[in-house]
């Protein structure tokens, strides 16, 4: 249901909702809201909570649609189901072309990280953010789908860079797949939100690669034909020349590299020696890296492995009935110079396609379709995070008063440049007060610090490489100016004196430059205009709604049980001048950058973000 332009009250609509635009555009919070939400940090439903009148009905979103749906009257629904009609091509994301039984295991372990990022322990990551830059990516579904796809994006883009050499059609495939396996296991233990997992994340993953639960994954990434019509495989014996009774130990190998993510647990020093790089692999496999033998310290573990990690990596090594991990384990990191290149080169693109997530206003999605901005309360900035719990379909904001925090949600956006660079855009620099505008700047200093840091520890040869701010479109004066210098001052507080060098040096070059944003987003201009103007003849192609009192109470009651507070809305009046209309499989309802006028109620399932 589509309520825009066409709407006979739509001027009327207009006028009463200026001021609240006015303010939501500038990013404010009306002050009777910010009461409801009550101390900063912390999470409460916009709506009545369950404790109210009992337990909230457990349903997704396809618990609601349904309801919706058979709640509606048949006049103003056309019943639209992507199986009547011809089946969608097939994905061919870098993301399904990895195995399914690679991806069934991950998701697995996604998923439970997704299932523990509920509203209520999201509201105390604010209590750990400033030690922890990593958590606005909740590392569910989303985030791997974006660093499987990243790191084919980064190992097309680094060799033409001049980041990492080139390599033949051959190898850049077999390293587009191999890096694909290690970016959709890098973070699967995650899935242990405590700061114990957090710090172990790196190095269980490494270790789970030997598991037996990734067997069939294995076996069929040996088995995967690579654009050649060879399989993977093949390449390792006949490109690598791994001999054919040692490729599954390698294949298995080659998934424990996840662990070179981690730059405190792989440094970039370490990368650049095969010794040190071999020597950290197999004390990981071992669980004697530093992460593990500092927990097993901590806890008293006297085992080789901590409690419920029993990855049988053994059973790869036993030759003759002779255990020869010592000789065996990772042999190719020091023996075999081509596979062992392109293995690190994938190390270092999983570190930057990591640090270049989703982020930001204009790119940030949690699993729990969350978004991310800047509010104000008075004269005081605060990151905000709506979401919805999938569990019970309750609405939720929270209010962060970090300065990370609202760093992660004032950048709009953090790429790599075909030149091998960096550039960053900021959403904004007005906030209010001069107070309020330095403590944004300094967290957008700190992301932007944290993605550099990441970016100078993974790649060599980077140090004259452009990195660019720009300038917030909103004109905002001297804020990238203020940005600049907080980043100046972080890198002189680093305990490492070589960012505080770089940095000064990147200045006096013209490396490190502040810019003026373009006045729009390539190309996004001419979409804008294109989907406007589909969206508006899609509204005078629909047929008018004509709301019963019977279906109008039901999507009150609907939406109400999701916890929005709907007492206020008149949703008969609301829903006049709406109309109905019928979206085919595949169709676009709405292509990111498109101008706002159309609001609409989904009333079926099958839509796809």
């Amino acid at each position: 249901v589509a309520l825009g332009k066409g709407s006979p009250d739509a001027a009327a609509l207009r006028a009463e909702a200026a001021p609240l635009l006015a303010k939501w555009g500038r990013a404010d919070i009306p002050a009777a809201l910010a009461g409801r939400l009550g101390e900063v940090g912390s999470a409460e439903r916009l709506g009545p909570p369950a404790s109210d009148g009992g337990p909230a009905p457990k349903r997704g979103l396809a618990g609601l649609f349904d309801r919706l749906r058979r709640s509606a009257d048949t006049n103003a629904v056309t019943e639209t189901s992507g199986r009547s009609g011809p089946e969608a091509a097939p994905q061919t994301s870098p993301y399904d072309r990895l195995p399914r039984s690679l991806l069934d295991v991950a998701e697995s372990y996604y998923a439970v990280t997704m299932k523990a990022a509920t509203p209520e322990a999201l509201a105390r990551l604010d209590q750990t953010s400033e030690a922890d830059p990593a958590w606005w990516s909740d590392h569910g579904p989303n985030h791997v789908r974006n660093i499987v796809e990243n790191m084919a994006d980064i190992i097309k883009l680094a060799p033409q860079a001049g980041l990492i050499a080139p390599r033949d059609a051959a190898r850049a495939d077999f390293m587009e797949k191999a890096g694909g396996v290690s970016a959709a296991l890098h973070d699967m233990w995650m899935k242990d939100l405590t700061g114990r997992g957090r710090k172990l994340h790196p190095s269980r993953a490494s270790r789970e690669a030997f598991s037996t639960v990734l067997d069939k994954a294995a076996a069929d990434l040996e088995a995967l034909p690579m654009a050649d019509g060879r399989t993977f495989s093949d390449i390792l014996k006949a490109d690598y020349g791994v001999p054919p009774g040692e490729v599954s130990r390698v294949t298995r190998e080659i998934m424990a590299m996840s662990y070179a993510h981690s730059k405190s647990n792989v440094p970039r020093e370490t990368l650049n020696d095969p010794a040190k790089l071999r020597r950290a692999m197999v004390d990981v496999t071992t669980s004697r890296d530093g992460a593990t033998a500092k927990i097993k310290a901590e806890e008293g573990v006297t085992t080789e492995s901590l409690p419920n990690e029993l990855a049988p990596y053994r059973r790869f090594y036993e030759r003759g009935g002779k255990d020869e991990f010592d000789s065996l384990a990772f042999d190719w990191v020091t023996s075999n110079p081509k596979l062992a290149a392109d293995m690190t080169d994938l190390s270092r693109a999983l570190r930057i396609a990591d640090a270049l997530r989703w982020r930001g206003s204009l790119d940030f999605r949690g699993s729990q379709g969350s978004n991310i901005g800047i509010a104000r309360l008075g004269d005081e900035p605060r990151t905000y995070m709506r979401l919805s719990d999938l569990e019970n379909g309750r609405t939720y904001m929270v209010l962060y008063d970090s300065k990370l925090a609202m760093g992660e949600a004032n950048i709009r956006t953090a790429q790599m440049t075909a030149d091998g660079g960096l550039r960053f855009a900021i959403e904004s620099g007005r906030f209010g007060s001069p107070k309020g505008d330095a403590k944004v700047a300094e967290g957008t200093a700190h992301v932007i610090y944290d993605v550099y840091k990441d970016y100078v520890m993974s790649f060599n040869g980077v140090e004259g490489r452009p990195l660019v701010v720009e300038r917030p479109r909103d004109g905002s004066p001297g804020f990238a100016e203020k940005v600049v210098e907080d980043l100046r001052a972080l890198a002189k507080a680093d305990k490492d004196p070589f960012f505080a060098r770089d940095i000064e040096a990147r200045l006096a070059q013209g490396t490190l430059s502040i810019k003026d944003a373009p006045a729009e987003e390539a190309g996004l201009l001419g979409i804008k205009e294109k989907v406007g103007g589909l969206e508006e003849a899609r509204f005078l192609a629909a047929r008018p709604y004509r709301p019963n009192a019977g279906s109008v109470d039901a999507l009150a009651k609907v939406i109400g049980e999701s916890g929005v507070d709907a007492s206020r809305i008149s949703f008969k009046h609301a829903l006049e001048g709406a109309r109905v209309l019928e979206l085919k499989p595949g169709e676009d309802l709405l292509t990111r950058g498109s101008p706002p006028g159309y609001v609409y109620i989904p009333l079926s399932e099958g839509l796809a973000v």
